[in-house]
């Protein structure tokens, strides 16, 4: 956990692979978020990829959300938490 709340993620695979990884969190209301991610990887074509999105929670357990990713485009589901 770094500096105003930015979660960071460092990994080293066996074959030497780096990968580098912030993300962060905003709480907007009660029940909206929105969130954002980077991510450096030495062996992916790009180099650089990224996903923002935002989260609606409907209940306790319950979720809508949304996403672009720079990989995989637009996304939507309904996130389950337990």
């Amino acid at each position: 956990l770094l500096p105003y709340m930015v979660s960071a993620q460092f990994s080293v695979e066996a074959t030497g692979n780096l990968r580098f990884g912030l993300q962060r969190t905003f709480q907007l209301t009660s029940r909206l978020s929105t969130f954002g991610r980077v991510e450096y990887d030495t062996n992916s074509a790009q180099g650089l990829e990224w996903l923002a999105g935002a989260n609606y929670t409907l209940s306790k357990n319950l979720g809508l959300i949304t996403s672009y990713s720079s990989d995989y485009g637009f996304g939507a589901g309904v996130s389950f938490r337990f």
